[in-house]
């Protein structure tokens, strides 16, 4: 038996920044709760080698892999909190411009542009069965005794924290860290910007996901994350 008296709750992400973004906010946020935060970094809806047969045995891989890390049990797991960016996965190919040369997709409120259509349209559509799988999910682990549940930036991190969907790769860290360190002390204020901004969708958890499938809401501004802090761990 594992002597851990707090619950943890791990948070899959799809990245560094996401972690450094939100990681000290959320241990604070959780920590009067007697909850804790670990993290597990991973991009696993985009990867080709995962599609919906064995997307739940990655992630159940990848949290055993924590808990041995940190020399837990799946008892001492409260919940397994998915948060991934939506890169406009959702929209129809009207909504997909090529251009060339692009070394980089752009996103934008109305297109997704690409060196190739095709190449979005095979992404989302990948993507798309991934999520789908991911949606229908509620318990996860080895013993399939963890809740899990998933949540959305649009049409990604930066997009939600930043306004902007195509911030630089060599500027998202500092980006991160003047997130973190405007809301690191101010909790309560990071619960009111991500739960009720223009850009946080209400309703259920199940109405939020419908409505960003929606024409191309998955390339707009939009995040049902704060469900999490609304409705309890599992929103």
């Amino acid at each position: 038996m594992s002597d851990v008296t707090n619950k943890a709750v791990l948070f899959l992400v799809e990245g560094d920044t996401d972690e450094l973004s939100l990681g000290e906010i959320i241990k604070k946020y959780l920590a009067p709760k007697k909850e804790f935060f670990q993290v597990i970094g991973t991009d696993i809806t985009s990867a080709y080698d995962i599609k919906p047969d064995n997307i739940i045995d990655e992630i159940n891989s990848q949290i055993h892999d924590k808990l041995d890390e940190i020399k837990l049990f799946e008892s001492d797991v409260l919940a397994v909190i998915h948060l991934v960016d939506m890169d406009g996965a959702y929209v129809t190919k009207d909504f997909i411009k090529e251009m060339k040369p692009c070394s980089k997709w752009i996103y934008q409120d109305f297109a997704i542009i690409g060196d190739s259509i095709e190449k979005v349209v095979s992404r989302n559509k990948h993507k798309i069965e991934n999520l789908n799988r991911l949606l229908v999910t509620k318990l996860v682990g080895k013993f399939y005794t963890i809740p899990y549940k998933v949540f959305y930036f649009s049409c990604n991190l930066e997009h939600v924290l930043h306004n902007n969907p195509n911030v630089d790769d060599r500027d998202k860290r500092d980006k991160a860290e003047e997130f973190a360190d405007k809301y690191c002390d101010d909790v309560e204020g990071f619960v009111k910007f991500i739960s009720q901004s223009d850009f946080s969708v209400a309703g259920s958890w199940q109405e939020t996901w419908d409505f960003i499938k929606e024409r191309n809401n998955s390339l707009k501004r939009y995040t049902n994350f704060g469900l999490f802090f609304k409705e309890g761990v599992m929103g």
